[in-house]
């Protein structure tokens, strides 16, 4: 098993295979980290995905929107990439949604709106109780329609959301 582990490793470039002399975990720069960060078109996610399907037998996913400074490629956000169905093409069959600060509203109301997710997780996710948008309600009155566990990471002293607000938000999701 040491043996298909160090082979498998060693196609993902984790490892250096030195042939007499042994195996090396191989250096990784700060630039490769954050290129990978970033899926740059469709193509590079159904590789990405192809990869974690076959050499991992990945089958769940959470995926997490934001942290390019301005839209890398066609696709200016995450949902556009989900929509394609790139990942229930590639085995995928449980997906969650994530999102921080604004992107924390936006995976509350992917939760709300989306049956697909499995899962929902918001980081200090503020503006869920305003209502956005001509004619719509706020976030938090959708909170009925969410079928996947919510969990969300506050601070005491944050201000977006107060404590206050994520009582409401915790109120509203076990009515």
């Amino acid at each position: 098993p040491v043996r298909e582990a160090l082979i498998a490793l060693a196609k993902t470039r984790l490892v250096e295979v030195l042939p007499q002399r042994g195996t090396i975990v191989v250096k990784i720069s700060v630039a490769k980290m954050m290129e990978a960060r970033f899926v740059r078109d469709l193509e590079d996610l159904k590789y990405r995905l192809g990869a974690l399907a076959e050499e991992a037998r990945v089958t769940q996913i959470l995926v997490v929107g934001g942290g390019a400074p301005q839209p890398i490629g066609r696709y200016d956000a995450s949902i556009q990439l989900l929509e394609t169905g790139v990942f229930e093409a590639n085995g995928i069959k449980r997906i969650g949604i994530a999102g921080h600060c604004w992107g924390g509203r936006v995976a509350w109301l992917g939760a709300c709106t989306n049956k697909r997710y499995k899962a929902c997780a918001i980081f200090y996710g503020g503006r869920v109780k305003l209502p956005m948008g001509r004619n719509s309600p706020p976030a938090i009155e959708r909170a009925a329609d969410i079928r996947c566990p919510v969990i969300g990471f506050f601070g005491n002293d944050d201000t977006n959301p107060t404590p206050a607000e994520v009582d409401d938000y915790d109120a509203a999701l076990t009515k």
